[in-house]
């Protein structure tokens, strides 16, 4: 996120959508990890493969994010919430 409207519209979105899970954002150049330690093998939800290798490499579990669901070695893909909230 670079800018206080994009959060703020992305934060309507997903909410619109009904999907209640935490949001954290994260200033630009800076790791998520750093803002957040996955210590539990918490779940980030990225678009970046950078942002998830340096999530694992801390303890964490990623989810690419994609829009093609273009296959990945390291990550499951997903390209809809709809699959990250069914039970």
């Amino acid at each position: 996120m670079h800018s206080l409207l994009e959060m703020q519209a992305k934060v309507t979105f997903l909410r619109n959508q009904r999907i209640t899970l935490p949001i954290l954002f994260t200033p630009p150049n800076t790791k998520k990890s750093s803002i957040f330690i996955p210590e539990n093998g918490e779940l980030l939800i990225d678009d970046t493969l950078e942002n998830l290798y340096d999530w694992k490499s801390a303890g964490g579990t990623g989810l690419y994010f994609h829009e093609s669901l273009s296959s990945n070695e390291t990550f499951q893909t997903a390209n809809t919430l709809q699959r990250i909230l069914e039970p």
